[in-house]
């Protein structure tokens, strides 16, 4: 399996705060979220090729794609198999509830400035 784990543990005060509720008892309306770790897996079946990958309307080959994503994901590639590339994309693209992994998508795939590097000028902030 191809993890992720630091964006997500070590925001953990990130996206806490007040919401309102109708339904708390004595709180003027408002209860505590609290923020959690939750464990995600991604189990994927791979049965094709995964050459290419657009980013901005380039594309990236599957070998500069890996050696971004060591830099992204800050963890070495299992594998050289595109199957491994597969799994770090989907680490990358699942986001939900997560405010600092939605953080890094939105600054590794969709500024204006987006790009695949394999090797990137300034390091990603996933930390």
């Amino acid at each position: 399996m191809y993890s992720f784990g630091s964006a997500s543990s070590s925001l953990g005060g990130v996206g806490g705060g007040r919401k309102r509720s109708n339904n708390d008892n004595g709180n003027n309306g408002m209860r505590v979220v609290e923020p959690r770790v939750v464990g995600v897996e991604n189990y994927i079946t791979h049965n094709g090729d995964f050459e290419f990958y657009r980013v901005r309307d380039k594309y990236y080959d599957v070998m500069l794609v890996q050696g971004w994503l060591e830099n992204v994901l800050e963890t070495p590639m299992p594998a050289t198999v595109d199957s491994a590339a597969i799994a770090g994309m989907i680490d990358l693209l699942r986001t939900q509830g997560s405010f600092a992994l939605s953080l890094r998508y939105a600054l590794c795939l969709t500024l204006s400035n987006s790009k695949v590097e394999s090797d990137p000028a300034v390091p990603y902030p996933t930390r």
